[in-house]
């Protein structure tokens, strides 16, 4: 669906700029960058996405998806103004998750002592300065509304087991992808017996959680 989506796109702005010539250099712009994500989510995964180990976005990953970065800004930024959505959801003394901050709402919503460990599972998204700095961080790119993969299950799982404090995971709106994690965490360790039951008691203190048909069929894994 994503797929199809962003190279639907990627059309559409291709036929406009050719209809109304070098003027539309723009639309051109954007038609590479939609179809670059179109592909990302056609199978090439979100490597293609170009967020490195340590959080950071570079030059090329501007230059590749520099429209696509930018509408997703903006409709974070909507996001953050008109959600009434807590930013952070603590689910026990030493795990929580959410939505991607802002530097100054890591620093509001830090605990007493810090974050021992963050995990970012958001692709589309470079993390911000406070959070990079957490002595856990770890950066593990998932695609908005894929679930992670095998390997990347076993790693979150092997990160959260090293860690002793409180940890944050979070996506971009902490409703598919940081959820996911948390059940994975949940399920693997024996505190909820089914994924229903991992989802019921996540959306009794976070309503917005809500895990897809793929995300779903990967939580039979764990």
């Amino acid at each position: 669906m994503y797929a199809l989506t962003f190279l639907t796109l990627a059309l559409a702005c291709t036929g406009v700029a050719w209809s109304v010539g070098w003027v539309a250099a723009p639309l051109g712009y954007a038609a590479v960058s939609f179809a670059a994500l179109g592909v990302a989510y056609a199978g090439a995964g979100p490597g293609l996405l170009l967020k490195r180990a340590d959080g950071r976005r570079g030059v090329s990953a501007w230059l590749l998806l520099g429209p696509y970065f930018a509408l997703n800004g903006l409709t974070f930024a909507a996001y953050r103004r008109l959600s009434r959505e807590p930013a952070v959801t603590r689910v026990s003394a030493d795990l929580s998750f959410g939505r991607r901050l802002t530097a100054a709402e890591s620093l509001a919503e830090c605990p007493a002592g810090g974050w021992a460990g963050v995990l970012d599972l958001a692709a589309e998204f470079a993390e911000v300065g406070p959070l990079r700095q957490s002595p856990g961080y770890r950066s593990l790119s998932v695609l908005d509304g894929t679930a992670p993969t095998p390997a990347q299950l076993r790693e979150a799982l092997a990160w959260r087991a090293a860690i002793t404090g409180p940890v944050y995971v979070h996506c971009a709106l902490g409703h598919g992808r940081s959820a996911w994690v948390v059940v994975a965490f949940w399920l693997a360790t024996g505190e909820v017996p089914t994924v229903a039951d991992g989802l019921r008691r996540l959306r009794e203190v976070r309503p917005g959680a809500r895990l897809n048909r793929a995300q779903r069929r990967g939580l039979l894994e764990v």
